[in-house]
């Protein structure tokens, strides 16, 4: 499809050419009219040849009036046709640029329910790692607590993956999007981009600092067990209270969980008729 400043020069040009055309037989026709007005005069009223001039005036001013009309009416139809020819092309570079807009926010949309997906699935693998570690606790008959060393590896291992997992989509956050320069991440706008990346960060040094934990004491266990109380940030990880855990790490998961939602959804944050499942 050539370009619309091309189209529209070569309607011009058909424009002009067309005028010509009609122009040229206008002229035409004055130069036989001129001849037979010149006869005519030379015959004088009355004559055979006179009437057959006249006659034969009328004709051609019948005929010029026939083809004009006709050609004013293909002219119409002309200009017509390329009008709604020029507004089909407008119409179909409109849609394209719609479908190409559109493919462009399902492509955001996919990334962001990719990155949505990501945190919950971590989400979800620490709270799993949480309950686990609270059913195996080890209550002795003089009242004290115990986390047993199998357990504690296991599920500590979860952890420090679901922490890598954070860590990772914070550097993707800040990496693609380039937030310093003053855009946003991962599909996000900057506003929302820097938010999700506080919680995210939130997440990511709650539960580092519960590794970190693990590292310093996992080699003073004995006997398989080490009591809970030397284990502050464990204890805190499995308090039902709420503060810590369930306090911090899961408002700021429902924070990014919201945004990212809301970005999906380009409307306001919408209450999830699922209800808040972030403690556990």
């Amino acid at each position: 499809m050539a370009p619309a400043p091309q189209r529209e020069d070569d309607a011009r040009r058909g424009d002009d050419g067309s005028w010509r055309v009609l122009l040229g037989a206008i002229a035409a026709v004055g130069v036989l009219s001129v001849a037979v007005l010149v006869a005519v005069w030379d015959a004088g009223s009355g004559t055979l040849g006179f009437e057959l001039g006249k006659a034969l005036m009328q004709l051609v001013l019948v005929v010029l009036a026939g083809a004009l009309v006709k050609f004013l009416a293909d002219e119409h139809a002309r200009k017509r046709t390329a009008a709604d020819q020029r507004a089909a092309a407008r119409e179909a570079v409109e849609q394209q640029r719609a479908a190409e807009r559109e493919a462009l926010v399902q492509q955001r949309r996919e990334s962001l329910r990719g990155v949505l997906a990501r945190a919950t699935d971590a989400y979800q693998a620490v709270k799993r790692a949480r309950r686990l570690l609270r059913a195996g606790l080890i209550h002795d008959p003089d009242g004290a607590v115990r986390v047993g060393e199998v357990v504690y590896d296991e599920q500590l291992a979860l952890v420090s993956d679901a922490q890598l997992e954070f860590e990772l989509l914070q550097v993707e956050l800040d990496t693609e999007g380039a937030i310093a320069s003053g855009q946003g991440g991962l599909g996000l706008p900057e506003a929302q981009a820097r938010k999700v990346a506080a919680g995210l960060r939130v997440l990511r040094t709650y539960l580092s600092d519960l590794v970190t934990e693990y590292e310093t004491h996992r080699p003073t266990f004995r006997d398989g067990a080490s009591p809970l109380a030397r284990l502050p940030r464990l204890s805190d990880f499995l308090d039902r209270g709420r503060t810590g855990f369930t306090g911090e790490a899961a408002g700021a998961f429902r924070d990014v969980r919201r945004l990212i939602r809301a970005e999906m959804l380009s409307a306001p944050a919408l209450a999830h008729p699922d209800g808040d499942s972030t403690a556990g």
